[in-house]
């Protein structure tokens, strides 16, 4: 990703959401029907669940802070590039090559010292593959309830 254009990252990134959400949705889905339930039943429950689920991401992401670490690298590390040089007008290919070997060589020492702490790699893999989906759907509802109560004003 550190050497593809915005667009080709932003598709890239596209890509890997839909991927993600074609296997985590239909589960996604049966638990937003369980949790809907749950809230339809007995209303107070709702606050509870929600605090819940919440403290149990923070949970993982605590528990997992080496692989959130490298996740954010993963992700993150193409467009710091990439920012870099267009304000510092840096295009010549030492740049792009330099920024790619150092990136490459930081990601092996990273996934290294994953793989002898966490010892498996698909776990690692669906981790990193998996964190722009998680990044959306934990901003989703915020942005949604923000727009459904400015609709209710409109009316």
């Amino acid at each position: 990703m550190t050497v593809a254009t915005l667009s080709q990252k932003l598709i890239l990134l596209t890509l890997f959401i839909a991927i993600v959400a074609l296997i985590k949705g239909p589960v996604m889905i049966l638990w937003g029907m369980l949790y809907s339930f749950l809230v339809g039943l007995f209303p107070p429950i709702g606050i509870l669940l929600s605090a819940i689920f919440f403290l149990l991401n923070i949970g993982t992401f605590t528990k997992n802070w080496r692989m959130t670490l490298v996740g954010i690298y993963f992700y993150f590390y193409p467009f710091g590039v990439m920012a870099l040089s267009e304000v510092m007008h840096w295009d010549n290919h030492w740049f792009i090559a330099g920024s790619l070997l150092l990136g490459l060589i930081l990601l092996h020492v990273m996934l290294t010292k994953l793989y002898q702490h966490y010892g498996i790699g698909r776990t690692i893999f669906w981790y990193v593959f998996s964190i722009p989906f998680a990044l959306l759907t934990a901003l989703l509802p915020s942005r949604l309830k923000t727009k459904i109560k400015g609709y209710h004003k409109i009316k």
